[in-house]
């Protein structure tokens, strides 16, 4: 348990990869953090090019760039069918020109073609987080799944504000955000409910609660300012949490 407690942290945090996915439950938490990435590099950019906060952000984007890396190279060397390696190229192909684009310095000419690439990378990210799973359905394991991919469903509400705060206005923009905002709800009503939850995730399901109150409120304020730190910051506080609660039901899948 420790040393799962470990490995969340350090990939949460982004220090150096730690080379230590050694189970199916920690493989999909992991690779469910890379859906969370293909979104919050998004964020990120869009802050840095609404100069909210630069330095702050350029060194989140730079550092989620190396992290996305790492963890690619980590679920590469745990995949073990020919599925799973096919799945986790296509990831590998889909993320060589988005690192190229990410690499330049962040201009607002280029975000809607990072957008492009972030849908891209989060569809290849799925379908490589779907090749892990067992032929037979296993309720932990889809839990984690299900609970982690609410991380990535915190950063795209996030960076469809962020479009809104850069003056994109397509309608499909708007209708991203209603579309994640809806099933985040949903699914949160269905972790609460889990029969799997123990006293530590049912409090922290709690708190994810009163976070996406707070969360809504901002992405909802009918006004023509916009307030990208505070969503930032909601949406970073979400995952968090969201990040602890994962990883607590990937401990469940060994017990």
């Amino acid at each position: 348990m420790y040393k799962i407690a470990v490995i969340l942290l350090l990939l949460l945090f982004g220090v150096q990869s730690v080379n230590a996915i050694e189970d199916v439950g920690v493989a999909i938490d992991v690779a469910g953090s890379q859906r969370m990435l293909s979104q919050r590099m998004l964020k990120s950019y869009c802050l840095v090019v609404l100069d909210v906060k630069t330095e702050k952000f350029k060194s989140e984007l730079d550092e989620n760039i190396r992290r996305f890396e790492r963890q690619l190279s980590d679920l590469q060397n745990f995949s073990t069918s020919n599925v799973q390696k096919r799945r986790f190229g296509e990831v590998q192909d889909v993320w060589q020109p988005m690192k190229k684009l990410l690499s330049e310095s962040p201009k607002r000419v280029h975000v809607e073609e990072l957008k492009d690439y972030s849908e891209l990378l989060l569809r290849a990210s799925q379908a490589a987080v779907e090749s892990l799973f067992p032929s037979e359905k296993d309720p932990k394991l889809e839990i984690v799944d299900l609970s982690g991919r609410q991380r990535m469903l915190s950063q795209r509400m996030a960076n469809r504000y962020m479009l809104k705060a850069l003056g994109f206005s397509e309608d499909t923009y708007k209708d991203d955000l209603a579309t994640a905002s809806n099933e985040f709800k949903n699914t949160l009503d269905i972790l609460m409910k889990s029969e799997l939850n123990t006293e530590e995730i049912n409090k922290g399901l709690k708190r994810v609660k009163s976070q996406y109150s707070l969360l809504d409120f901002s992405l909802n304020k009918n006004r023509q300012e916009t307030f990208p730190f505070s969503v930032s910051d909601a949406s970073d506080k979400i995952l968090k949490l969201m990040h602890n609660i994962t990883g607590q039901y990937a401990e469940l899948v060994n017990q």
